[in-house]
């Protein structure tokens, strides 16, 4: 006869809260900063003294190493390649788990905050680059908002009601999806995502912005016959995200899946000749026929011109028909 034992059942171990075991007395600062590395994925350390430009920057590194010490944040093992910030020494750092639970406590957004400590050793090269140009513009950005006093600068944590945040998966906050239907061959449920979702506010206006740094790689506007193709939709290019957004701002899209009113997309790319291939492809695929949206919707701008400006909100920013705007009209 067989005699079957019972299984001891062990009850699972729950660890205390990050917060109750940590060996640093955590400020209200170092939440903002836990935040805002949360939120731009990676950033530098010369971008963090951007973002905080009434305390030292002696005082804000000794924060970021005993933040790092215990663990809150990261500093990724793949650094930058040096092309994006010039072969600074400045340290890169992003969240981990247990920082992230803290953000999560301290924004009123589902951050989901699980895996961001696997996620920060699986980083290439080539992805921290592109995350430091996008927060390069972004605190940049901010910065330049903060000095003209008037003006706010908001992250998507502060822009998209939580119920919406709930909603959607793990890292697609910055999705928007739609159907493409007055394209050969139709896309169904495509989707495009943005480096990072901005608000700038005035005491007058405002507007919501969807950012995108690009790096001078992607095509442009692909051949006839890969336009024509089934695999046009799986391959990116700029021509799919523009249709992408074009047919997600007809249908409202935005509106539906965010809960935001409206939006603009902003582009950030190398320089002025690709900002005029930009334009081109606008022309010829969105500014007539059945695509068509207004030019206003896809703004500009290139790191040549960003670099010369005084700032970057008073930077020359153009729409697609290569007309000047300003983020925040006078």
């Amino acid at each position: 006869m067989n005699v079957v034992k019972e299984r001891k059942k062990y009850k699972m171990y729950k660890p205390p809260a990050p917060d109750d075991r940590l060996g640093i007395d955590v400020q209200e600062r170092d939440l903002e900063i836990m935040t805002h590395i949360w939120r731009y994925r990676l950033i530098e350390s010369s971008a963090i003294f951007k973002l905080f430009p009434n305390s030292s920057e002696d005082v804000l590194r000794g924060r970021l190493k005993l933040m790092f010490d215990n663990e809150l944040i990261d500093r990724p093992r793949a650094q930058r390649s040096g092309k994006t910030t010039g072969g600074s020494k400045h340290k890169v750092y992003a969240i981990k788990n247990q920082g992230a639970y803290l953000v999560q406590k301290h924004v009123p957004f589902d951050i989901k905050p699980t895996r961001w400590t696997q996620k920060n050793k699986e980083l290439a090269t080539r992805t921290v680059d592109h995350h430091l140009s996008t927060s390069r513009f972004a605190s940049g950005l901010h910065a330049s908002a903060a000095a003209h006093g008037d003006v706010q600068m908001k992250y998507i944590d502060e822009i998209i009601p939580r119920n919406m945040s709930e909603n959607r998966p793990a890292g697609l906050f910055t999705t928007l999806r739609a159907d493409v239907r007055d394209w050969t061959p139709v896309g169904l449920n495509e989707g495009t995502a943005a480096d990072l979702i901005v608000a700038l506010e005035s005491s007058t206006t405002g507007g919501v912005f969807m950012i995108e740094i690009d790096e001078g790689t992607e095509t442009i506007t692909p051949g006839k016959r890969q336009r024509e193709s089934e695999k046009f939709w799986s391959r990116t290019s700029y021509l799919r995200k523009l249709l992408i957004y074009g047919a997600a701002f007809r249908a409202k899209a935005h509106q539906k899946q965010l809960g935001i009113q409206s939006f603009r997309k902003l582009t950030i790319t190398t320089n002025r000749d690709r900002v005029a291939e930009m334009q081109a492809c606008y022309r010829n695929h969105l500014g007539q026929g059945s695509n068509k949206v207004h030019p206003g919707l896809f703004l500009f701008s290139d790191w040549e011109t960003l670099d010369a400006a005084d700032d970057f909100l008073s930077a020359q920013y153009v729409n697609a028909a290569n007309k000047p705007v300003s983020l925040i009209p006078a």
